[in-house]
């Protein structure tokens, strides 16, 4: 049994779905298959503007909409051959963009957008995308049922970027197994325990493809999107970039943290106490190899995988000699920032205790500026801590690979290539595992 998922790029457009119906047929014939699909290229995006536009009054959600059902309509009139499953299909869109147009006439009515409002909204992408995708694979002759994922995952807490309940969850997609050949199954899209729509947030759709696969201890999970695998760089920055062969679950963690987009982090934690392992695959090209992901590299002795980086990165230091031997300076840090919902990307310290520097998303980095002035501002006046200072403009790279901790001088070269180039380095940080070294430039 394996989990295949299919991202919006793979199945935005009657052309790519044919190449994803190949891929499926293909593989059916050896194992049941759970599909799970994202919604359309672009789709969530203009879901998310249309949700802001209705609560701003603006009066182009009926056109955004109208826009939506249209290209969704068009996929479904060119795929679908059986008049019947086409009729119920094209009911089913018509039906969810209805439903999109009274919600957000609704929140124009009422000037505001609440959790629950936003997560109607959103989930309409993957409802459409599931349905249609269904759809063409009953009428082309697969032996495949479609399920609603929000009768599926169930979940607690904030609708847009809801935490899943396991227990109940697993119980529920374990009952998948035997249910057909082909499952398909929006990702994305779940449901509270109070039965209101929720989101497992961006990206989610990943993730929705490893709790199936764990649930159902499937031998492997798939993930089909148009680039041949995890790529040792950004191919948009670097020209030489290319597909690696074999990463371990923490080398994919890592550079997926750091901005690799191919994999949504949580995806792999569900995976690795099963050791479930994990392909991504090309839709365009299925003949490629692709990244196979597993709890060891299988090869283990490269340095260097690849290089991640994050941009729009604000720095912030605090140091003073009232930090010295004082407990507690950096527990006041982080509260502070954590109890404004602020996430830490970086952290470096030195020994002495002297300075702490801290690298954050450049919006979250200038909030973070004000909060530390407020928490030190005693400190501060007394000359305990200097002034908090913010530096901008900047941009966290990681070099990512297991075997730096079997190959000695690794930071050294890395360090020393780019001051032949004139790059200069704001801030360096390396965990005991060796298999990460971060570092703060310029953008």
């Amino acid at each position: 049994m394996k989990v295949l998922k299919f991202g919006g790029t793979s199945v935005g457009s009657p052309e790519r779905l044919r190449r994803v119906f190949e891929i499926v047929k293909q593989a059916a014939q050896f194992d049941q298959l759970i599909v799970v699909v994202s919604a359309f290229s672009g789709v969530t995006n203009t879901l998310d503007a249309l949700a802001q536009n209705a609560a701003n009054g603006d009066d182009v959600c009926n056109v955004v909409i109208d826009k939506l059902q249209a290209e969704h309509l068009r996929v479904t009139e060119s795929l679908i051959r059986d008049e019947k499953l086409r009729s119920e299909i094209i009911d089913s869109v018509e039906s969810i963009c209805g439903a999109l147009t009274e919600i957000c006439r609704g929140v124009k009515l009422v000037g505001e957008l609440t959790a629950r409002t936003s997560a109607r909204i959103l989930c309409a992408g993957e409802l459409m995308s599931y349905s249609i995708v269904a759809g063409y694979f009953q009428s082309s002759g697969l032996e495949c049922v479609g399920v609603d994922a929000r009768d599926l995952i169930v979940t607690q807490g904030d609708l847009l970027a809801a935490k899943v309940i396991p227990g109940s969850t697993h119980a529920n997609l374990a009952d998948l197994k035997g249910r057909a050949s082909v499952v398909v199954i929006p990702g994305f899209v779940a449901r509270d325990e109070d039965g209101r729509t929720s989101t497992l947030g961006r990206g989610g759709s990943d993730y929705t493809a490893a709790l199936a696969a764990f649930a159902l201890s499937v031998s492997s999970l798939e993930i089909w999107t148009d680039v041949s695998g995890v790529m040792t760089a950004d191919p948009r920055l670097v020209s030489r970039a290319h597909p690696i062969a074999s990463l371990s679950y923490a080398e994919a963690m890592e550079l997926s943290f750091f901005g690799a987009k191919v994999i949504y982090p949580p995806t792999i934690q569900p995976l690795v106490r099963a050791e479930i392992p994990i392909y991504i695959k090309n839709t365009l090209e299925p003949g490629d190899p692709g990244t196979m992901i597993t709890r060891e590299s299988k090869d283990a002795q490269s340095t260097v995988k690849g290089i991640s980086s994050i941009p729009d990165i604000g720095l912030i230091t605090v140091s003073g000699s009232g930090m010295i031997g004082v407990p507690g300076t950096a527990m006041r840090m982080f509260t502070a920032m954590s109890t404004h919902d602020l996430s830490v990307l970086f952290i470096t310290q030195s020994s002495s205790e002297h300075t702490i520097t801290v690298g954050l998303k450049e919006g979250d980095a200038i909030a973070a500026h004000g909060y530390l002035k407020q928490t030190f501002e005693f400190e501060m006046e007394r000359g305990l801590i200097d002034e908090v200072l913010l530096e901008t403009g900047l941009s966290l790279m990681a070099a990512v690979g297991d075997g730096m901790r079997e190959h000695p001088g690794v930071a050294a070269r890395l360090f020393g290539l780019l001051g032949e180039n004139g790059i200069n380095i704001r801030a360096i940080a390396q965990g005991s595992t060796e298999r990460n070294v971060s570092f703060v430039v310029k953008s």
